[in-house]
């Protein structure tokens, strides 16, 4: 055997490699660079707020997905990298050539702290269209839970039950259940201040917090909307929250943060 020409052969192959690499590569950043690209964007017309939050897109597959998506100090700063195609910026959103500027949203938070604790627990996921479909007393999901009423609110940090779609509201995988039972476990001496407590319990499988069924409470009202609808503006704005601790405070805008960021994914998927 010539093991000269066999060198050479291999070093031949290997500069040919290189060289469709770094075409391919040329070509990619070339096509972000492009007339048409700005003008895609021009199109568009959209004004980025210099606010933090994330960057995300949608990659999808026949049965799941997952969310794509860089947190930021600063979402107009980071779609101009974006648009001037930082290759760090396309190969966390698994930007390809072919991809349109609008499939690349936004969310915003009140700060960065808050936007990484939403993309911990949603960025870079995989989750499945029909989560409801897949679960098992095995393998229980990865949703949160809810039972409400006038009085009474239950989280389970698991599926539960056979009629969940039917009976509960699904949270979505809005926080981590172990951090979710050190913080809940001293809901009962922060919720107390803001109203009479009638019934509270947390263990690893669910809270349960409810007041006297004849009871009207607007603070109770502003639990389950930071809960339901991921809006936690008025119950930081009620008088006696600042007499909770900071930390609880954060958890449950951590909470509200990440639900109203996946109920936005929801919205984009009707489901």
């Amino acid at each position: 055997m010539d093991f000269n020409n066999l060198a050479f052969e291999d070093l031949a192959d290997a500069t040919i490699d290189l060289n469709s690499y770094l075409l391919s590569m040329e070509n990619k950043t070339d096509y972000f660079k492009s007339d048409s690209f700005v003008l895609q964007k021009n199109e568009q017309a959209v004004v980025y707020p210099s606010s933090p939050g994330f960057i995300y897109k949608l990659e999808k597959w026949a049965n799941t997905f997952c969310i794509r998506g860089i947190a930021t100090t600063d979402i107009a700063k980071t779609f101009n990298d974006y648009h001037q195609a930082d290759q760090w910026v396309l190969d966390r959103l698994k930007i390809e050539p072919q991809d349109q500027v609008s499939e690349v949203k936004y969310f915003e938070c009140e700060n960065f702290n808050l936007a990484q604790t939403a993309a911990k627990q949603l960025i870079n996921r995989r989750f499945p269209y029909c989560e409801d479909l897949l679960c098992n007393i095995s393998d229980p999901g990865y949703s949160w839970w809810m039972s409400l009423s006038d009085c009474r609110i239950q989280i389970y940090f698991n599926s539960h039950g056979i009629n969940r779609t039917r009976d509960l509201i699904k949270l979505g995988p809005i926080g981590d259940t172990f951090l979710a039972k050190e913080y809940f476990s001293s809901g009962y001496y922060h919720f107390s201040k803001l109203f009479p407590v009638d019934e509270f319990s947390c263990d690893d499988q669910s809270i349960c917090l409810g007041i006297n069924k004849d009871s009207k409470s607007y603070e109770f009202e502003c639990v389950k909307q930071l809960l339901v609808e991921g809006d936690y503006l008025p119950f930081c704005k009620l008088e006696k929250v600042v007499y909770f601790s900071f930390d609880f405070v954060y958890f449950l805008k951590g909470l509200a943060v990440t639900r109203k960021f996946w109920r936005e994914i929801n919205n984009s998927f009707l489901m």
